[in-house]
């Protein structure tokens, strides 16, 4: 059988063993000897030499010649995917493998070759381009933040929007992790964290996270992570879309804009043309791979239309000149009013109400230009709605490169719209404010520094109102212990934004007058969205800073004071009998400090003796707005044991004075009631022991009077009359001590009179330097100040404070006495120049029983002050000490001039 024969015969058994085109080619490629169409292309039974005029696409001839031309130089394979032109005079594409048959001597004999149809898979492909174009005219449109990441948390996909606020190129973010394209560590672990959850998990994830943007600065975002899974229900990556929602956020926080599921799903159409081999299962895997592509791409379809119909934007596809409604997701048949039955239908039929508006004009100028039209804040009327929209009719290709559809993708900012418009209302309500409050306001630009003042602002810092001021000339004016706080705070407001408040004090520029300052502002976004404009008010707070600071140290001082006295304190309003102990107070009264304490609980320990009366005190003292002073045993209600309380409170008014409460502190006297009772008991035991020998000496001292009188012995008689006088000054001492009590209940009895004090006066010193030779008395001339006052209690004052200031200073030393009249009283003071008082001693002084510390070898029982201030008191008068530790002390009192002296 001839080699011929043999070729023959094998081209017959390939083609009765597949499916595909099989020719043969003469060695040269211009003539054809067999071809079998399969129906495909037409077939020929014998050689022809027009076969590219008859079966390859006149488009692509020259293609087919340049790579014969290739092969024939190289005797390699020759292999090409065209265009033909079907045995039905169609266009349909395959793909064409041919080998050459050599000789022995290497020569070209002819060329062996089959040909698929891959009309299907070409067809599928262009499509997939069609609906890839879509895919990325929708994601580097919308404004939100689309990317994906692989399972080993790196991107894989990053829209154009997250690309810009990276400030990144595709090259530089892609297929790097969350930590090298700028995230903050804890960012990014949250988001591993989440991805982890993910793919645990199979659910997405919702949340609302703030990070910085390359140029808008701190942002907030609300953002889901979607699973992708694989054709066997697994997790191969994670979408994630992620929407700006600060405007939101920062103009109306009472509504939330809720981005909805995006899921972004980058299917890849992969169609491998694999390489033509001779064998039929080579064949057939090819046509597999072209089935799986298919599905692949039908997939991928499915996908992107969920994608559409889900957005959180709104998308419709308008096909052809007529503009007709290919595909409306549930967004945008939302924004239209409309339901799915608008699809199929013409745009201007579907939405009537468009007619006289600019959309139709709009979108027959972009299928004519093929130029994307962006629109912003655009007013629509739909359905009788008056919306605000941002648009973008996006123009798509055919193959041919003419515009066939349009997509079109809208977001709906009405409600943001008309929040501005209510911003710039209160806006405009604000400046009237401004100029009713009598506020300063400043404007400055946040890179310049230009400094733009209001009138009063400039008053406020001191200038007049054609004085140009700068932002370091009105610093200036600022106390130097607050300037550079107030240079920080402005430079890192502007720096980062935030709120700026802030206060200090001001010395004016001309005025020279000290004035406190309050400072508000922020700064404010240009259209660009970057911060330029810091702007704000200032405000005068000079008088209610100074009366804040005077409050807070007299409550500060006032809570310092019962800390350190360990007193309790209690608050009960007036109205509704609410109150409120502190937790020392309980502990005086028995109570827990975590346990409640009801007033009735409070009066209900008060010993039953004094029950009654302090219940009726605090009512009256409620009722009457008096000062509540009260002293009182009360029985511990979990301990039982007995205290001695003394209560002092007074009513406040509070609101404005709408409300009123009754406030007070409490402290124990425990030990101060004991001692007083010890002593009174001594008191009285010693009065009533020294009254029996003082009656006896008493007429002893008569009886030698007596006889001295018939002796004519004067001087004898002198130092009788002195002591009987000295006698009669210790009864009228025992009754003193016997007056404590009459003291504590009132009922001390004053015997006044008028007289002269310069009388008295004499007489006293007279006495007290015939008692001693120790110290000299020096005082001046009283004549003609007259009191109205019980003689011997005035005399008891100022013998007792003479007394004291003998004991209380060295031997040798002066004591100074003086008298003035003081308006219409008469002042005495008693100095001595030697030990003084300490400070907390002066406070002292005057209490019951209270004597000097350091002082204990000084007899005397504490009772001299405290009777003299009494008796001072109750004569309308008053009476206090000065004193200098270590250089000496004065005492003074006053008490009433004589009516007709005046």
């Amino acid at each position: 059988m001839s080699e011929g024969i043999a070729i023959a015969e094998r081209f017959r058994a390939l083609v009765s063993a597949t499916s595909d085109v099989i020719y043969r080619m003469s060695a040269d490629w211009e003539i054809m000897h067999e071809l079998d169409g399969r129906g495909f292309l037409k077939s020929s039974d014998r050689p022809v030499k027009d076969w590219r005029e008859r079966n390859v696409h006149p488009l692509d001839i020259a293609l087919v010649n340049s790579a014969i031309s290739k092969a024939l130089a190289t005797k390699g394979v020759f292999e090409l995917e065209h265009r033909v032109l079907r045995a039905d005079g169609s266009t349909g594409w395959t793909a064409s493998r041919a080998v050459p048959i050599l000789d022995a001597d290497g020569g070209i004999v002819e060329w062996f070759g089959a040909a698929s149809d891959i009309s299907q898979r070409k067809s599928a492909l262009e499509h997939a381009e069609r609906l890839q174009q879509m895919y990325e005219t929708i994601t580097s449109n919308t404004p939100d933040l689309i990317y994906v990441f692989a399972l080993d948390y790196t991107f894989t996909y990053a829209n154009r929007a997250l690309l810009e606020m990276w400030g990144k190129t595709w090259d530089d973010a892609i297929g790097k992790s969350l930590l090298e394209n700028g995230y903050e560590p804890w960012h990014a672990q949250m988001h591993e964290r989440e991805i982890d959850a993910i793919i645990a998990t199979g659910k997405p994830v919702r949340g609302e996270v703030s990070f910085p943007h390359a140029t808008l600065g701190k942002r907030v975002y609300d953002y889901i992570l979607m699973p992708v899974f694989d054709a066997l229900g697994k997790v191969t990556a994670v979408s994630g879309t992620t929407r700006d929602v600060t405007e939101h956020r920062q103009q109306e926080r009472e509504k939330l804009r809720l981005s909805h599921d995006l899921e972004i799903l980058n299917g890849e159409v992969e169609a491998a043309n694999k390489e033509l081999v001779s064998s039929n299962e080579e064949l057939i895997a090819s046509q597999d791979l072209l089935g799986a592509a298919l599905e692949k791409l039908n997939l991928s379809e499915t996908k992107l239309r969920y994608m559409i119909a889900n957005a959180p934007v709104a998308i419709a596809l308008l096909v052809g000149r007529g503009m007709i409604i290919d595909t409306a997701n549930a967004k945008i048949l939302d924004l239209w009013g409309k339901n799915i039955n608008v699809i199929g239908m013409p745009l201007i039929e579907a939405l009537p109400e468009l007619a006289g508006q600019l959309f139709p004009a709009i979108l027959d100028n972009v299928f004519t230009s093929g130029e994307t039209y962006t629109g912003n804040e655009v007013r629509s009327v739909l359905q009788g709605r008056e919306l605000f929209v941002n648009f973008v009719y996006q123009p798509l290709l055919d193959k041919d490169g003419q515009v066939d559809s349009i997509l079109v993708t809208a977001t709906d900012i009405t409600e943001l719209v008309f929040s501005r418009q209510k911003v710039e209302q209160a806006e405009s309500a604000l400046r009237l404010a401004i100029e009713a409050a009598d506020f300063g306001t400043w404007w400055i630009n946040a890179e310049t520094r230009k400094l733009v003042a209001s009138d009063r602002l400039k008053e406020l810092f001191g200038f007049l109102p054609s004085d140009t001021v700068t932002i370091p000339g009105l610093i200036a004016q600022i106390g130097e212990e607050h300037r550079k706080e107030v240079e920080r705070h402005l430079e890192a407001t502007i720096a980062s934004g935030g709120h700026y408040d802030i206060s200090y004090p001001v010395i004016g520029k001309r005025d020279k007058r000290l004035r406190w300052l309050r400072a508000v502002g922020n700064l404010k976004q240009d259209r660009s969205g970057e911060y330029m404009d810091f702007t704000g008010v200032i405000m005068d707070i000079t008088d209610p800073y100074l009366s804040m600071k005077k409050v807070e140290r007299a409550e500060e001082s006032l809570r310092m004071a019962i800390d350190a006295a360990e007193l309790g304190s209690f608050y009960i309003t007036v109205r509704d009998k609410v109150f409120m102990p502190s937790a020392k107070l309980k502990e005086l009264f028995g109570f827990h400090a975590d346990e409640q304490m009801t007033y009735e609980a409070t009066i209900g320990q008060i010993h039953e003796d004094y029950r009654q009366q302090v219940a009726q005190q605090v009512e009256y003292a409620i009722a009457n707005g008096t000062r509540f002073d009260s002293e009182y045993p009360v029985v511990g209600f979990r301990d039982q044991k007995l205290r001695w309380l003394r209560g002092i409170g007074t009513v406040q008014l509070d609101n404005n004075g709408i409300d009123s409460y009754f406030t007070g502190v409490m402290h124990e006297i425990t030990e101060r009631k004991l001692d007083e009772l010890r002593k009174n008991d001594f008191i009285g035991m010693v009065s009533h022991e020294l009254k029996t020998p003082l009656t006896s000496l008493k007429g002893h001292v008569q009886l030698l009077r007596k006889t001295a009188e018939k002796g004519q012995n004067q001087r004898l008689m002198d130092s009788l009359d002195i002591a009987a006088r000295q006698v009669d000054k210790m009864s009228r001492m025992i009754n003193g001590f016997l007056n404590i009590s009459r003291l504590e209940s009132g009922k001390i009895v004053l015997d006044k009179s008028a007289f002269d004090l310069q009388d008295l006066i004499v007489e006293i010193v007279a006495d007290m330097e015939h008692q001693q030779s120790s110290h000299r008395i020096l005082y001046g001339q009283c004549r003609g100040i007259t009191v109205f006052a019980d003689k011997d209690k005035i005399g008891n004052v100022l013998s007792n404070l003479l007394s004291n200031a003998i004991k209380y200073s060295n031997d040798r030393s002066e004591v100074l006495l003086k008298c003035t009249i003081v308006g219409n009283m008469a002042r005495v003071s008693v100095a001595d120049q030697v030990q003084g008082l300490k400070p907390g001693d002066l406070k002292k002084v005057f209490e019951r029983y209270y004597r000097v510390h350091g002082n204990s070898n000084i007899s005397g029982f504490g009772i001299g002050l405290y009777l003299s201030a009494e008796i001072i008191e109750r004569h309308g008068g008053k009476i206090w000490a000065e004193s200098e530790f270590g250089k000496g002390s004065s005492f003074y009192f006053e008490i009433p001039l004589h009516h007709e002296a005046y």
